[in-house]
């Protein structure tokens, strides 16, 4: 399982690379990042993806995420 979430963060850094003017490449690490607990590094994906795009998904995920911090 270790192996396949280092390939998965793998693949995503290169699509970020590959595609820095892509909203749904740092929206879809950020979503990554969430689920793997790399919470400050989901901050700036979101946060990247939102300077490409307004978006309400996104800016929630991003609130919500800021305020959970803020709390613990």
């Amino acid at each position: 399982m270790k192996n396949e979430l280092a390939k998965a963060k793998y693949y995503f850094e290169l699509n970020v690379k590959n595609y820095p003017n892509s909203f749904n490449a740092y929206d879809s690490y950020g979503d990554f990042l969430l689920t793997v607990k790399e919470e400050q590094n989901a901050i700036k994906m979101f946060t990247k993806a939102l300077s490409i795009k307004e978006n309400i998904n996104t800016r929630n995920k991003l609130v919500n995420l800021t305020r959970n911090i803020q709390k613990n």
